[in-house]
C-alpha cells in the first residue's frame, strides 16, 4: 500500500513523497449461492477506493443452464464428461460472456452491505476486470 507523506520542512510548501507502506486492511468475503451461477463470492477491501474481486465458476454456471435446457451429461468437479447434446452444451458455453458476470455482481453488489452507498453512486463507478 502506498502513502503521501509532504517531505517538506517549510511551512507553507507541500512537497509529496509516495512511499509503500506495510498496512493491515480489512477485508469483507460474501459467499453467495446464486440460482444461475452456484456457489461464489465476493471480496470487498476495506479500504479507498474499495477494490473488489468476484469469483466464479463457469463449469458451474454451463452445468445449471444445462440441466435448464434438459441436457443430460456426466460431470466432473469442474467440467463435463460427456453430454447427449455436445452443440447444445457448447452454444450454452458459448453465450457465457463478462455481461453475465457483471449482471451478478450488480445484482449481488446492491445485496449485500458494500461501501458502494446511494451517497457515492454518483461520485464513484464501478469497472469489472475479468480474469481466467
Amino acid at each position: 500500500m502506498f502513502s503521501a507523506k509532504n517531505r517538506s520542512s517549510t511551512p507553507g510548501v507541500v512537497s509529496f513523497d509516495f512511499v509503500k507502506e506495510e498496512r493491515r486492511v480489512g477485508i469483507y468475503y460474501f459467499y453467495i449461492l446464486d440460482a444461475d451461477f452456484g456457489p461464489g463470492f465476493i471480496k470487498i477491501c476495506t479500504y479507498f477506493p474499495y477494490p473488489a474481486k468476484v469469483w466464479l465458476n463457469g463449469h458451474e454456471w454451463a452445468k445449471r443452464q444445462a440441466r435448464h435446457a434438459g441436457i443430460a451429461f456426466r460431470e466432473l468437479a469442474n467440467g463435463f464428461a460427456s453430454c447427449e447434446d455436445p452443440a447444445g452444451l457448447q452454444a450454452i458455453c458459448d453465450r457465457f460472456g463478462p455481461g453475465d458476470i457483471q449482471s451478478f455482481f450488480d445484482h449481488w453488489s446492491s445485496v449485500v452491505p458494500t461501501p458502494f452507498t446511494t451517497m457515492t453512486a454518483g461520485r464513484l463507478f464501478l469497472e469489472l476486470s475479468m480474469r481466467r
